[in-house]
C-alpha cells in the first residue's frame, strides 16, 4: 500500500467486555459445577504495532510521481470480508444473503445455539465466537459395526446455496463428510496438516462446525478475480436438519469472502466492489 497517496490510516481494536470473558472454565463435578472466569485475569500492557516500509529506487518513486500527477492511477486488488447474523427459526429455513459483489469467491457458515444446561457450557462454548454448533451435536450413537466404528443419525439433510438460477453445489449437501468436503474444497491448500484448523472428528460433530460454499470459476485456481459475480443475482441459502428443537441452531453466522480493487489516484481513493 503506497502510503503517500493513502493520508492517514487509522487503526480500530476492538476488546471485549470484562463482563463477557472470552474462555470460562468448567470446574467441579456435572451437580456441582461452578464456572470461573481466567480470561479476566490477562491484562495488555504493552501493545505494539509491527510493520514493514519497503522504499523503492529513487528513479521508479519519481515515475511513480510523475503518473499519478498526470491524472493517472493505481489499482490495487485486495481480499475481503463481509460478516452477518440470520435467526433460524424452523428446521427448514431460507435465509437471504443481500450483499451484490462482482467477485465473490467463498462463503463461509458456521451455527450458535444458545445453550442453558450447565454440563454444556463449560470452556467458552456458550459464546458465539467459538462456538461453532452442529445439528450432530449431542447424537447419540445409533450402532457400532465389527471394525468398531460408530455410526451416528444423521441431522443433517439439505444444505445449499441458490445464486440467481444457479446452485452451489449441483447437488445439495446432505451429512457432515459432505461439509467437511466442501470446506476443504473452499480452504484449497491452506487445509494442510502445517495450515489448517484444529477440528477433529469429533469436535466438528459438537462445537465447531463449519462449511463453505466454492465459488470460484476455477477452484485450483491461486489468480486474483476468480469469484462468481453476484450484481444481478438474489442469494439465498437453505438449510434443513431432521430431529427436534434441540437439533435446530438459533443463528446462522455467514462470512463472504471476495476480491475488491482499491483505485488510488492523486486526489481521491476508490473501492470497487
Amino acid at each position: 500500500m503506497p502510503l503517500r497517496y493513502c493520508g492517514s490510516i487509522d487503526i480500530e481494536l476492538e476488546l471485549n467486555d470484562t463482563t463477557e470473558p472470552i474462555a470460562a472454565l468448567y470446574v467441579g463435578t456435572d451437580t456441582g459445577a461452578i464456572l470461573t472466569d481466567p480470561s479476566q485475569k490477562w491484562s495488555i500492557t504493552n501493545p505494539t504495532c509491527h510493520y514493514d516500509v519497503l522504499k523503492i529506487d529513487s528513479s521508479l518513486n519519481e515515475n511513480y510521481t510523475k503518473h499519478m500527477t498526470e491524472n493517472g492511477t493505481l489499482h490495487m486488488p485486495y481480499c475481503t470480508f463481509i460478516s452477518s447474523l440470520s435467526t433460524i427459526l424452523a428446521n427448514d429455513s431460507q435465509v437471504s444473503i443481500s450483499r451484490s459483489l462482482s467477485k465473490l469467491e467463498t462463503i463461509y457458515i458456521s451455527l450458535y445455539k444458545k445453550f442453558t444446561d450447565i454440563k454444556r457450557i463449560k470452556h467458552g462454548t456458550d459464546k458465539l465466537l467459538n462456538n461453532f454448533w452442529s445439528p450432530n451435536s449431542g447424537v447419540a450413537e445409533l450402532v457400532r459395526d465389527s471394525y468398531n466404528i460408530f455410526n451416528y443419525d444423521e441431522k443433517i439433510q439439505n444444505i445449499q446455496l441458490n445464486v440467481g438460477s444457479k446452485v452451489f453445489p449441483v447437488y445439495p449437501i446432505d451429512s457432515t463428510a459432505s461439509c467437511l468436503y466442501e470446506l476443504r474444497k473452499a480452504m484449497k491448500n491452506n487445509f494442510t496438516d502445517i495450515n489448517s484448523c484444529n477440528i477433529n472428528s469429533d469436535t466438528y460433530r459438537s462445537n465447531k462446525f463449519v462449511t463453505a460454499f466454492n465459488l470460484c470459476k476455477d477452484s485450483d485456481s491461486e489468480i486474483s478475480f476468480a469469484g462468481y459475480n453476484t450484481k444481478n443475482a438474489t442469494m439465498v441459502l437453505k438449510l434443513t436438519t431432521a430431529g427436534d428443537v434441540t437439533n435446530r441452531a438459533d443463528m446462522l453466522h455467514t462470512v463472504l469472502v471476495a476480491e475488491q480493487i482499491l483505485t488510488l489516484s492523486n486526489l481521491s481513493a476508490r473501492v470497487s466492489d
